[in-house]
């Protein structure tokens, strides 16, 4: 409920608010076609992508954005693709409000010292306050706190150490740079058992690290840990670690004797994930559970007294209390999770005892995965291998099985996300309850009380076990897959990222989940828009040799659309698991990939791997989990061997290599042997590409590359084809992959898309120098004085817009550090090139004075305004 108002202040315009530290104000108007605009030119609207590459500029990426528009729902899913773009939350006021400058009340918490002013949405037709909606970057709802307090409709700095909670008992120490990654994380981890208390925390040079909202960070041993959690119960308690340990072995020593340290301030037992390890949240059950450093579930390590015995790692790497499950089975089911709660005759009496299904009796939690009972009684999220094990002890030989449970209506979409989850892991079908009776098959001998078609209940059928039919019981209903939504860029056009984004230091970041390399893929965007890869393959990729050179070219190729074949036939949309009647069925599910056929393992990249450099990519993408093959369409490969393989961007795509292609071009193709955790599957990371590359990414074999991850990778074998019979020849060599920038659409050669643009504010006055016999030039390099008078050459002074020119200096320093990519950047900065106008600026670059030497001065040349690009030179006037 919104309060009265102060009198606005009008002494200042509405768009200069004080600027509170990590918030960054986005001035923007709306557009007269209802879209977002900036100020400057009101007619345009901005696509998402287009309002990132606006922060990056004007603004700091790494802070929160603050839209000072009000934002109708129209261009609520626009800003939500901004903010999912920058990783970062948008603060927004929604329509039928307007924003007002009053005066900051006094306030110990109101941030830097002379912010005497604050924005504050006013409800047009009450007057009251209305405070900020929180758009995070996974979607349109928050799902937690942000890192500023919004109350009263004012934006106030939180105060005191940074911390997230987590379900049951726990919290995490996040920082300021991957402070949303960690809410996400929190969100989607569920509690474990109720005497495990979870502390999320990153760590540094073997040092744990905490942060303050006010963005400051310090280092601390276990025994400033353990002050920090002070207000945990943890004396006599069990404390689970979420973590990663450094691959420094150094490192790792250290935060042992810290993580030692811990458990004897604490008076706890801390368990850690398996030397080398890391813990991460598991598909499905959505719990933590360990992880070894080859990827497979590993064993908790305990430290402190009765460490051995108070949990034991189970077979999928989660701490659970040790001695046996308490299984039984009965007529009709072959394996029953026994409910203390539920009569025996309640287990078996909704199942028909002469059907020959493979039935499974399981509970389901609150939220509706699926469970077992303890040795302890307590009621936990069963795992895929678990469930595996005892499916075996039972008798179950690997076909499909039916899952009986008993499920309220409010808890049936966490029941299919489990089933679906464990179908995957399982690679069979999951049915949930009996599957319908065919025409060929006998009807089902009846049970008590008959399972006639009633309306769907609104509360648990009883008794606990009973079986729930999906066609009478209808809670159930379809089961789809459980992708989580996500936001997607508008429909507008979108531009070119303005400069390369550096990622923000993955090392601490949250374990994200798992993946294979035939993930499910988000659902395809509208025509023309920047479909997620894996939407569908361009028209003339499938099976096609990545080209590099390719990929700077604009245009994506049409989505593959799917048709259905004859009705309850299995359909197979986006490569999920398909769908027959009301069940899971993952009969067509891909298995276990193989290294030459389907590709490698992949897995989320490692918190330790080199930042990528690629700013549309996330900072931990699904990488390859082992080494393979991929082949490079390359018109040249014997000079790409010696001077890098050419490419407009900070990145290589590659076909795998399956033996099946050859060479487009008359050279050849190169056969690159990738190290693990080199590559990147698009697909697999649900990322929306960049317009120039979605094409070239929507075949499934396609791998990326990134420039900073090259030096894993190594050239083994260049492919030719053999013109007496026409067939591929591969010549054995060994040499290192480099990258040559070449084919950018800024027209300047030797330099990537990935560029610094500039200048970042606001439009500037610069010279440049130009040859009247050589007006077609790439580029020209910006001078902010008169340069000393040459002749035969014209000076002129142009105005530059903003972004139109590259920032030398800068577009160096951030791509320093990489190796394999070749250049011209370094022979820039030699000659003294600070800024260079490339030529595809040269239409927005207006020439306003023009000079022509005259011995040692330069003379004024009278003539009318122009652009560069249709400038010629004018008479001697």
């Amino acid at each position: 409920m919104g309060f009265a108002m102060q009198a606005p202040s009008r002494s200042r315009p509405a768009t200069e608010v004080d600027r509170l530290p990590h918030l960054y104000d986005l001035r923007l108007v709306v557009a007269p076609d209802g879209g977002l605009a900036h100020p400057d030119e009101p007619g345009r609207s901005l696509a998402a992508t287009e309002l990132a590459t606006l922060v990056r500029l004007e603004g700091d990426a790494t802070c929160d954005i603050r839209v000072l528009v009000p934002v109708d729902e129209a261009n609520l899913g626009t800003v939500a693709a901004m903010a999912r773009e920058l990783g970062r939350d948008a603060l927004v006021v929604r329509d039928g409000c307007e924003l007002h400058i009053r005066p900051r009340p006094p306030d110990r918490r109101a941030g830097q010292a002379g912010a005497d002013h604050e924005v504050v949405p006013v409800d047009r037709n009450t007057g009251n306050l209305v405070d900020w909606t929180l758009v995070p970057p996974a979607g349109t709802t928050a799902t937690g706190p942000g890192w500023f307090a919004l109350r009263g409709g004012r934006v106030l700095p939180r105060e005191g150490r940074a911390t997230l909670p987590l379900p049951g008992r726990g919290l995490v120490f996040p920082g300021r740079d991957d402070f949303v990654e960690w809410r996400e994380a929190a969100a989607t981890l569920r509690a474990g058992h109720p005497r495990l208390t979870t502390v999320g925390v990153r760590h540094v040079d073997g040092h744990f690290v905490l942060a303050a909202y006010d963005g400051r960070t310090h280092t601390c041993d276990g025994l400033g840990l353990a002050a920090a959690l002070g207000a945990l119960p943890l004396y006599r308690g069990d404390l689970r670690l979420w973590m990663t340990w450094p691959a420094d072995p150094g490192q790792r020593r250290r935060l042992r004797d810290h993580v030692g340290q811990l458990a004897a301030a604490c008076g706890a037992v801390v368990w850690a994930p398996p030397w080398g390890g890391r813990a991460t949240i598991l598909d499905g059950c959505r719990d933590l559970h360990a992880v070894d450093a080859d990827g497979r579930p590993g064993r908790w390590e305990a430290y402190g007294p009765g460490a051995t015995r108070t949990f034991v790692s189970d077979e999928d790497g989660r701490l659970m209390p040790p001695g046996p499950i308490a299984v039984t089975s009965a007529p009709g089911i072959a394996l029953v999770a026994t409910d203390p709660a539920a009569p025996p005759e309640h287990t078996i009496g909704r199942v028909a005892s002469d059907s020959a299904a493979f039935r499974v009796a399981l509970p389901a939690l609150a939220d509706g995965r699926l469970a077992l009972r303890h040795s302890d009684g307590t009621l936990l999220a069963v795992g895929p291998h678990q469930l595996r094990q005892l499916l075996r002890r039972a008798g179950w030989q690997g076909g499909a099985f039916t899952v009986v449970t008993s499920v309220a209506p409010e808890r049936v979409e966490g029941t299919r996300r489990h089933a679906h989850q464990l179908a995957q892991a399982l690679g069979c079908r999951v049915h949930l309850g009996d599957p319908p009776a065919t025409p060929e098959d006998p009807p089902s001998a009846p049970v008590d009380p008959p399972t006639a078609p009633v309306d769907p209940p609104s509360a648990p059928v009883e008794p606990p076990w009973a079986l729930v039919d999906p066609i009478a019981a209808g809670p159930l209903g379809p089961v789809t897959a459980p992708d989580r939504p996500r936001a997607r860029p508008d429909d507008r056009t979108a531009a070119e990222p303005s400069g390369p984004t550096s990622s923000q230091s993955d090392r601490h970041r949250p374990p994200a989940h798992t993946a294979t390399r035939s993930t499910t893929r988000p659902p395809n965007p509208p025509s023309g828009t920047n479909g997620p890869v894996g939407a569908g393959a361009a028209a003339g990729t499938n099976g096609a040799v990545g080209t590099n050179a390719a990929a700077g070219a604009s245009g994506a190729g049409p989505g593959r659309t799917d048709t259905p074949k004859a009705a309850g036939d299995r359909v197979r949309v986006n490569d999920t698991p398909a769908m027959r009647g009301n069940h899971i069925d993952v009969s067509e599910a891909p298995t276990m990939p193989s290294r030459f056929l389907d590709g490698p393992r992949v897995d989320v990249a490692a918190r330790s791997t080199p930042r990528h450099r690629l700013g549309w990519l996330p900072a931990r993408p699904q990488v390859n989990q082992e080494e393979f093959d991929v082949v490079v369409d390359c018109p040249e490969p014997d000079r790409a061997v010696r001077e890098g393989v050419p490419s407009p961007r900070l990145l290589l795509l590659g076909n795998l290599a399956t033996g099946r292609l050859r060479p487009r071009h008359p050279g050849g193709l190169l056969r690159i042997r990738v190290g693990a955790g080199a590559a990147v599957d698009v697909a697999a990371t649900e990322v929306y590409p960049p317009r120039a590359l979605a094409g070239a990414l929507a075949s499934r074999d396609v791998w990326l590359l990134p420039a900073a991850w090259l030096d894993r990778c190594r050239v083994v074998a260049v492919v030719r084809t053999d013109p007496a019979t026409g067939r591929p020849v591969e010549e054995p060599i060994d040499a290192p992959v480099r990258l040559t920038s070449k084919g950018a659409a800024h027209g300047v050669p030797g330099l990537p898309t990935e560029i610094w643009r500039w200048p970042r504010l606001r439009r500037v006055t610069r010279y440049l120098t130009i040859d009247p016999a050589r007006v077609d030039n790439d580029w020209h390099q910006l001078h902010a004085a008169r340069p000393p008078a040459q002749s035969g050459l014209r000076l002129l002074q142009v105005r530059v817009e903003r972004g139109a020119a590259v920032d030398v200096r800068r577009t160096e320093a951030a791509l320093s550090g990489l190796p394999a990519l070749r250049t011209r950047l370094p022979a820039l900065r030699a000659a003294g090139v600070d800024h260079l106008l490339p030529r595809a600026a040269f239409a927005a670059v207006t020439v306003r004075r023009e000079f022509r030497a005259d011995g040692s001065t330069w003379r004024p040349v009278r003539r009318p305004a122009t652009t560069l690009a249709s400038w010629r030179p004018a008479g001697k006037g």
